[in-house]
C-alpha cells in the first residue's frame, strides 16, 4: 500500500444530530477514522450497499452477538476497522448521545 495515496472524506454529524451524512467507500480495502472533541458516548457503524436511508444497518461482529462500537470520551482519537465494513459500499457514523455543537470526522480509505 505504500504507493497507493489515501483518499480522504470529511462527513460531519450536524449540531444537535447524532449521524452522519453518508460516506462512500467503493470497495475500500483498509478505513480509518479520526474523530474530533467529541461529546462522550458510544459511536456505531451503519453499512449499505447503496445510498438509500432506509436500508442502512448497524454492523455487528462476526458471530452476531453484539453492535461492532467505539466507546469515545471528551476528546480526539483515531480507529481503523478491518474487516467490518469494507464489502459494503457505504457507511455512516452514528453517535449514542446527540451532538453539542458540528463534529467533523476524517474518513480515510485505501484501496
Amino acid at each position: 500500500m505504500s504507493g497507493i495515496k489515501p483518499t480522504i472524506q470529511y462527513p460531519t454529524i450536524a449540531l444537535s444530530g447524532s449521524i452522519s451524512g453518508d460516506i462512500p467507500l467503493g470497495g475500500a480495502r483498509a478505513i480509518g477514522i479520526l474523530a474530533p472533541a467529541l461529546t462522550s458516548g458510544q459511536l456505531f457503524f451503519q453499512v449499505n450497499v447503496d445510498t438509500s436511508s432506509a436500508n442502512f444497518q448497524r454492523v455487528w461482529d462476526a458471530n452476531g452477538a453484539n453492535e461492532y462500537s467505539w466507546d469515545v470520551a471528551a476528546g480526539s482519537a483515531g480507529i481503523v476497522l478491518r474487516d467490518s465494513v469494507w464489502p459494503f459500499d457505504s457507511m455512516r457514523i452514528e453517535s449514542s448521545v446527540f451532538q453539542t455543537a458540528v463534529r467533523s470526522f476524517a474518513v480515510i480509505t485505501r484501496f
